[in-house]
């Protein structure tokens, strides 16, 4: 009887020793999982303050044929070309701060955004450095990379994108933009505005008179996939302080898998010289690789001279044939 005891002690023994080095090690491991996951929280915390780094290429092929060429069939040039090599940096500094670089290195590199934003609520943000001021529909929002046409149209290039009489503004300014949305719907606002002030003097340059510029812009989405939109810009360019005045207005109807149609006019005053453009484009998204379209262009640089008239128009289709390639 003695014997049996003793072993039922024994076992019970190794038993509780046993159990206690199972918690022992368990424990230990519990440390080492809790540390790894502070550490992961650590390094995702840095991860997220850490820029996004992204950018576009654009090249093409251009052939001119000249004036004497049906008598002359050497009165042609061809060349190839960079348009735009772009590289951007986005990134977050806090729930409601963010920030974009991006600078364009085709040509003369030069430095194109350059802002923070401060988005506090959905009804008032602010925008604060260079960017594209947003006025009219076409030349914020359909860039390069994802326009129909690849180009902007004559009259967003003339008279939104340039400044004064001055090439290759791109449409942005320095200054600041009060921007939000009211009426809030799935994934979007029903009303939207923009009010900004800038130097009025072009990319990467100091304003060269006590004037600012103003744009505001209003913009209605009573569905998700259309947009009515009017926009104004007043200002004076120069140390002469020119007058210089942009009106347009337009809707866009632009659905992600079907029907595209966009058209917008686009005036202004620029020193005196009063311009005027107006294009409709309409197209249908065929399946995730082919969008085709039509387009027709209209621009007028003096409205008082008809040979400054040009129009265009194009029948076309853009093809995606990877996620990162289009033509």
């Amino acid at each position: 009887m003695r014997k049996n005891i003793l072993a039922i002690t024994l076992l019970a023994a190794l038993s509780f020793n046993a159990l206690a080095q199972e918690e022992a090690e368990t424990g230990v491991l519990a440390d080492q999982v809790k540390k790894l996951e502070e550490r992961s929280e650590k390094l995702e915390k840095i991860v997220s303050k850490l820029p996004t780094i992204s950018g576009f290429l654009q090249a093409g092929y251009d052939a001119d044929f000249g004036e004497n060429f049906g008598t002359n069939k050497k009165d042609v040039t061809n060349t190839f070309h960079i348009r735009r090599a772009r590289l951007k940096l986005n990134g977050n500094i806090g729930k409601k701060i963010d920030y974009t670089l991006q600078a364009d290195f085709a040509n003369t590199p030069k430095v194109v955004d350059v802002f923070m934003r401060f988005k506090p609520w959905k009804q008032f943000n602010i925008q604060i450095g260079q960017f594209k001021h947003p006025f009219s529909i076409e030349s914020p929002t359909y860039l390069p990379k994802n326009i129909e046409a690849i180009n902007n149209s004559m009259g967003a290039v003339n008279l939104v994108q340039k400044y004064g009489l001055t090439d290759g503004q791109t449409g942005r300014q320095i200054g600041i933009n009060l921007y939000g949305g009211f009426i809030q719907k799935e994934g979007y606002s029903i009303i939207n505005y923009d009010l900004g002030v800038y130097n009025g003097n072009g990319i990467n340059k100091k304003d060269d008179n006590n004037a600012k510029d103003i744009s505001g812009r209003l913009t209605i989405m009573p569905i998700k996939d259309l947009k009515i939109s009017a926009s104004y810009y007043w200002g004076k360019y120069g140390k002469n302080k020119a007058r210089y005045e942009r009106y347009a207005g337009g809707f866009a109807y632009d659905k992600p898998e079907g029907l595209i149609i966009r058209s917008e006019y686009i005036g202004g005053n620029t020193a005196g010289q009063y311009s005027h453009s107006a294009y409709a484009v309409v197209g249908y998204h065929i399946g995730p690789k082919w969008t085709a379209f039509w387009q027709y262009d209209f621009y007028q640089a003096d409205v008082k001279d008809e040979q400054s008239q040009k129009t265009n128009l194009v029948i076309g289709a853009a093809w995606q044939p990877l996620k990162y390639l289009r033509a």
